[in-house]
């Protein structure tokens, strides 16, 4: 199992699934149970451990896992912050693909991207309100029921008078984003067809969780996440036409993601 270092067996793997199921594969490395106590502090690695099922193992390691990570104090509202480095990677990761920046993989499908997208970052605005919910119908409805507070009370209550248009429009897109996922052979759902949404929608997210989550996360996570915050505020300003440095940038940000993916199961 010394998989370290075989990047063509890696690809191997991640291109098979990608193309059954038409969405992003992630490949995580040999966890052993000591690891499985020490897992980082990052979204995506809480999710995976609270929906996961031991099927070997010490006879205690299920009732360890189930304690540590199975509960409602473990999905903090600085979690946000790890899934939404995630999704901007991903973003940047999209847009490159769409401005030929990259090679279009075969197989891909833009919906899907565009679907996982708006879900997650539904889940991290849910995570910095301290309304997270495990269920996709659950956090259908708890993102439609704070977008409705958010736009009936002008966000007044954090005292600034934000409001966060791209937000609240996402509360109507958001059913078909979880119809998408459920049935992914869909082909007409009427998403916005431009990317300066999406920019538009990670920025305002950016600014919702800061004005509610201390950024009290590991220092590297922290400039990862800034240094993308810059490249879509840039790429937003430009609007979508990304010049010489600026293409720099994002592909620095996807090779960063695609060590992440083959590394560390992201962030």
């Amino acid at each position: 199992m010394k998989f370290s270092g075989r990047h063509d067996a890696i690809r191997g793997i991640l291109k098979k699934y990608e193309a059954i199921f038409s969405v992003p594969i992630d490949l995580l490395p040999i966890i052993t149970p000591v690891r499985l106590m020490c897992i980082p502090k990052r979204f995506n690695w809480r999710r995976l451990i609270r929906n996961c099922s031991v099927i070997y193992g010490p006879p205690e390691l299920a009732g360890k896992l189930n304690r540590r990570y199975r509960n409602s104090r473990d999905m903090d509202p600085k979690l946000a912050w790890s899934l939404l480095l995630d999704q901007g990677l991903r973003l940047l990761d999209v847009i490159a693909v769409e401005q030929d920046l990259l090679a279009r993989e075969p197989g891909g499908c833009r919906l899907i991207h565009q679907g996982k997208f708006f879900r997650e970052i539904a889940q991290a605005v849910l995570l910095a309100a301290g309304r997270h919910q495990d269920t996709i119908d659950l956090q259908l409805h708890e993102f439609i029921w704070l977008m409705e507070e958010l736009a009936e009370n002008n966000d007044s209550a954090d005292g600034t008078d934000r409001v966060y248009p791209g937000l609240i429009l996402l509360k109507g897109f958001l059913p078909k984003a979880v119809s998408l996922l459920r049935s992914p052979e869909q082909s007409e759902l009427d998403f916005p067809e431009t990317w300066m949404f999406h920019l538009e929608l990670w920025m305002e997210a950016f600014q919702f969780i800061s004005l509610r989550v201390e950024n009290g996360v590991d220092p590297l996570l922290r400039i990862r996440l800034l240094r993308v915050r810059h490249t879509i505020s840039r790429l937003y300003e430009a609007r979508g036409n990304a010049g010489r440095v600026l293409k720099r940038r994002i592909l620095a940000h996807i090779r960063l993601l695609n060590w992440l993916r083959t590394h560390v199961f992201f962030t």
